[in-house]
């Protein structure tokens, strides 16, 4: 049985969180071995994508495109530049019941619109769609 789109937005908040919690543990036992501290950020939206292999036979990626792709990759970007680890499309927090932080609007290259961004916090409950 699959899941539906609240479940997904869920698992993909949770999974950045984890994420987050396990840069921090890397970060500290760099820190304890002289090491600089690696850098983290993740913005995740939802929308559809086109992905798959991209090249040439000798010289393949595989890569995902399209407009969704480019806007998690812009705010990603905007929430570095304003100190920020984990941040949502409005398309994500709509599906979540959790503790979030709106960021405000921006202005965004390539969208017409000004894109809301939420922060994500640790604290984590059940969603609001079934």
């Amino acid at each position: 049985m699959g899941r539906n789109r609240a479940q997904v937005s869920e698992a993909a908040v949770q999974a950045a969180i984890d994420a987050r919690r396990e840069m921090a543990k890397l970060n500290e036992e760099r820190h304890a071995a002289g090491g600089p501290p690696l850098s983290f950020g993740l913005a995740l939206n939802f929308g559809q994508i086109h992905y798959g292999n991209i090249g040439a036979a000798d010289q393949l990626g595989f890569t995902a495109i399209g407009p969704a792709v480019n806007l998690a990759a812009r705010m990603e970007a905007i929430a570095a530049e304003n100190g920020r680890d984990i941040v949502v499309s409005s398309e994500i927090q709509a599906d979540l019941n959790m503790e979030t932080e709106s960021l405000g609007d921006f202005s965004v290259k390539g969208f017409a619109e000004r894109v809301a961004f939420t922060q994500c916090r640790t604290t984590f409950s059940t969603n609001r769609r079934e």
